[in-house]
């Protein structure tokens, strides 16, 4: 259903005139105002379609959505102007129609500062000299300094993005990979890279959000936590994936998992499923779980178990707070900067072991 123009514009000025001064926010008369469209941008206005999800609202300003018109797909991004790679993305200029639309729908605040209300009173809410009898109507070079920037990247049709679903959890985790400003942590550009990966992964259930928490936590064994319960959501897989060869069921692994759980409230000791994961894992995979482990594995060896072992005392190290917790130095010397992009990587692996190999 198309929207009505003349309602998004109040909207979109309502927005404006809240931030006037107090004494001038009842203005007598109230005029219409909007902002000039062509046709083309027109149409913008009234049938861009917006996929939007809360975990990618970082705040007023920073924000990230789909956009959809013409069967064509966009990432908006407001207050991020991230590099993307021109092979899956083609950065276009914001037209007036998506602009108006996007900061009414995506509900984007306006950037205050000191001299804001008095700006607004000064250059759009006084002036009277090209007020005609149906109201005044502005360029949007006007208002776009009063809002974070927008840009809008079109999604090539060929780019895995295009096809892949859940399209915004994917594309919206890769650019926040691309955006510094969302990062809080020291992330390598290897750990970074693998997100990326992870995105294009041909799983349909994959956490995405746990991966996006990850990337934009502040603290890192809360990045690890997220990671952690993204190979969590696997620990029943293995067995299942086992019963379902011998039973020669043809059912998804995940509708068997959920069906064995709800019937025979079955659920898999976490440290051994953690470790029947983990046991193929690649070498390079393991020799980087070692580098951060590196105080442990140097005094008790190591291998695929003991790995799987000691991502799960640190699990219960930043979960639990009792004396054994306390005085454990393993949270303490962890390597966090190789070990977050390692477990990364893992989560990676398993996902495409357990679920890809299993269809």
């Amino acid at each position: 259903m198309a929207r009505k123009m003349t309602l998004l514009n109040a909207q979109f000025f309502e927005k404006l005139r809240r931030l006037l001064p107090q004494d001038q926010q009842h203005e007598q008369p109230r005029l219409n105002r909007w902002l000039n469209t062509n046709e083309i941008e027109k149409n913008w206005l009234k049938d861009v379609k917006f996929e939007t999800d809360e975990m990618f609202q970082f705040g007023d300003h920073y924000q990230l959505a789909i956009a959809v018109f013409a069967n064509e797909h966009y990432i908006v991004c407001s207050g991020l102007k991230p590099e993307l790679l021109e092979s899956d993305f083609e950065y276009c200029e914001i037209n007036t129609g998506l602009f108006c639309a996007a900061i009414v729908e995506l509900n984007i605040n306006p950037i205050i500062s000191e001299t804001t209300g008095l700006e607004l009173a000064e250059n759009i809410f006084i002036p009277i000299e090209n007020i005609s009898e149906k109201g005044m109507g502005y360029d949007l070079s006007i208002v776009t300094k009063y809002f974070p920037e927008i840009s809008i990247y079109k999604i090539h049709s060929k780019s895995p993005f295009f096809s892949l679903a859940p399209a915004l959890q994917r594309v919206g985790l890769f650019v926040v990979t691309k955006c510094s400003v969302l990062q809080s942590l020291n992330w390598s550009q290897a750990g970074l890279e693998i997100a990326r990966v992870v995105c294009t992964l041909e799983v349909d259930i994959f956490p995405y959000e746990l991966v996006l928490r990850a990337i934009t936590e502040r603290k890192w064994d809360h990045a690890f936590l997220e990671i952690y319960r993204s190979i969590e959501f696997l620990y029943p897989f293995p067995k299942i994936n086992e019963l379902k060869n011998k039973l020669k069921l043809s059912l998804p692994s995940e509708a068997i998992s959920e069906i064995v759980e709800d019937v025979l409230s079955w659920r898999p000791v976490e440290e051994a499923a953690l470790q029947g994961l983990l046991k193929n894992l690649p070498l390079n995979l393991l020799n980087e779980f070692k580098l951060a482990f590196d105080s442990e594995a140097k005094i008790t060896g190591f291998d695929n178990k003991k790995a799987a072992s000691l991502i799960y005392k640190l699990r219960n190290d930043c979960v639990h707070f009792r004396p054994v917790q306390k005085s454990s130095s393993l949270r303490s010397n962890v390597n966090w900067e190789i070990l977050l992009p390692t477990m990364l990587h893992a989560t990676h692996f398993c996902y495409g072991n357990q679920l890809i190999s299993s269809t």
